[in-house]
């Protein structure tokens, strides 16, 4: 066919070249190409995997703190030996006066809090969850090597004694050490967390003082006097120091989890 003029030219004839297709990127392992030739990247496997694997530990381990904190609870309401009182307010008094009791219950606080947020963050919180790792470490150490075995325990008791004293302890540390969160620990951190055993150990000799009745037999300033226990108390307080310490080393030395820029999107 001819053109239009009458010329005898094909028509489109042209010498300029066609479009070409734009070079694509090679892709990375776990990557794609986006439109525009850059790598996209894409979320590794695993990654939720861990945040999942975080939340369920965490949340484990609250339900066996707040099971262990119920039983005693239901125990201590009834009137075991060590809450003996006619008077059931001053036997939950007692129940919550254990330090076991109270270190507990920071750790089931912070692994709910940990549940529903695993990379939760903030200055309160940091020491919050520094408190509940050392407390609830230093629980597990004077239980194990000063207090077990000295009341004989069976039934929902022996069940009570084994979730607070030693399942606890391992899975509050346990947890720690796979899932953190990291890094939460300051410098100041360790000595901020003084004041929750400091608190405690005021209490217990202004209360002891009051009632007469003390909660562990290191304390009992009617049996052993006062010198002899605040050196006993102040021993635990070198224990706390101690791992408050190493939990900071563990803090920077750890790897980081779980990190934010592989959190999902």
């Amino acid at each position: 066919m001819s053109d239009s003029s009458g010329g005898g030219g094909p028509v489109g004839r042209t010498d300029a070249p066609g479009p070409t297709a734009a070079p694509v990127a090679p892709t990375a392992p776990g990557g794609h190409a986006d439109g525009t030739g850059h790598i996209a990247e894409r979320p590794g496997p695993g990654r939720q995997d861990v945040r999942t694997s975080a939340r369920l530990w965490h949340g484990l381990t609250a339900l066996v703190g707040i099971t262990g904190l119920v039983v005693q609870l239901v125990l201590s309401a009834r009137g075991g030996s060590a809450f003996a009182s006619d008077n059931a307010a001053v036997r939950v008094l007692r129940y919550f006066s254990y330090f076991t009791i109270q270190s507990n219950i920071l750790v089931a606080v912070t692994a709910v809090q940990l549940t529903l947020r695993p990379d939760r963050d903030g200055p309160l919180w940091r020491v919050l969850r520094l408190t509940a790792l050392v407390c609830i470490t230093t629980t597990g150490i004077v239980y194990t090597t000063v207090l077990a075995g000295i009341v004989e325990l069976h039934g929902a008791g022996l069940l009570a004694d084994r979730l607070l004293h030693y399942a606890v302890p391992f899975l509050a540390v346990l947890g720690w050490v796979l899932f953190g969160p990291r890094p939460r620990v300051e410098r100041a951190t360790p000595v901020k967390i003084l004041a929750f055993p400091v608190l405690w150990a005021a209490y217990t000799l202004v209360h002891g003082a009051v009632t007469d009745w003390y909660p562990y037999p290191f304390t009992d300033v009617g049996e052993h006097g006062y010198v002899t226990v605040v050196r006993n108390i102040v021993l635990v307080g070198v224990l706390i120091v101690l791992l408050g310490t190493a939990f900071r080393f563990g803090d920077r030395a750890l790897p980081v989890v779980p990190d934010r820029r592989r959190r999902p999107r």
